[in-house]
This record gives C-alpha cells, sequence and structure tokens, in this order.
C-alpha cells in the first residue's frame, strides 16, 4: 500500500520547512504521495463589486483568477524544495476556510499522516489569530506533525 501525506501549505516559510520535513520523512519510509494543498478562504465580496460592469470580472473570474495566482505562487514555493526521488506530487488548490478544507481533504483523500507548519504564536496573537494547526490536530483522525519553521 503506498503512502499518502497531506501538506497543507500557506505559502509561508514555515510551510516550506513543513515540505522539507515531510519529504525526508516519506523517503525514510520508502516514498509515496504528498498531497500538498493550498487552502484558498472565501471571502465576502459585496453584490456591486461582483456585478460584470465595464471590465469589472464576476465572482467566477475573481475566484477562477485568485485560483490560479496561489497555484503559480504554491508552485514556485515547492520549485524551492523539489520532490526527492520517490515521492510523488499532487499539488492543488481548495476553495474555503483553511482547517476544514484540510480535515475534509485528509478523510476524502485517506492520508495516513498531516505535515503542516505552525507559526508558534503565543498570548494574545495566537488568542487573536487563532491556530489554524491546533484546530486541525484536535479534528483530526489521522497523526499530525507540525514542524516550526523559521522566525
Amino acid at each position: 500500500m503506498s503512502r499518502k501525506w497531506l501538506v497543507p501549505h500557506d505559502l509561508s516559510a514555515h510551510a516550506d520547512a513543513a515540505l522539507a520535513h515531510a519529504y525526508a520523512e516519506l523517503t525514510l519510509r520508502g516514498g509515496g504521495t504528498l498531497i500538498v494543498m493550498h487552502a484558498l478562504p472565501d471571502v465576502y465580496i459585496p453584490t456591486s463589486f461582483a456585478w460584470p460592469v465595464a471590465g469589472v470580472p464576476n465572482e467566477a473570474a475573481l475566484y477562477r483568477q485568485w485560483e490560479e495566482d496561489a497555484l503559480k505562487d504554491l508552485q514556485a514555493h515547492i520549485a524551492n524544495t523539489p520532490a526527492p526521488e520517490g515521492v510523488e506530487l499532487d499539488v492543488r488548490v481548495q476553495r474555503g476556510a483553511p482547517a476544514p478544507v484540510i480535515l475534509d481533504t485528509a478523510g476524502a483523500d485517506g492520508v495516513e499522516r498531516i505535515v503542516m507548519g505552525t507559526h508558534g504564536r503565543t498570548g494574545f496573537s495566537r488568542l487573536a489569530l487563532g491556530s489554524i494547526a491546533e484546530r486541525v490536530v484536535r479534528g483530526a483522525d489521522v497523526p499530525v506533525t507540525t514542524v516550526k519553521g523559521p522566525e
């Protein structure tokens, strides 16, 4: 059975560190597939802005452009740390709030581990911003490895 791991990537150095860690660990275990996924949160677009008026794209066109841009950015991050031999990549951008998208992807794709970067926030900044990693750890049905990247 081929191993399948999920690496959520928020386009940060912390996520780059998690990707490098996943490469190393998966290579030591004989290889497998890494799903490298970026969650593109839904945003509120006022109705007046979403109407296709005078060259302003509609909401669907805006999201398509954002998804294309996010995929290019994600691929640029991955290019900085190419996959080692024996590791296959499945790169994708999915819409939705990060923690639920990560958990849904893990369940739907039958991953056996999630490896994700963490910013390591504490105190008020963690309270104000929340912790996606903490929500994933609490909600996951599979082991979650968190990797703190460079400061």
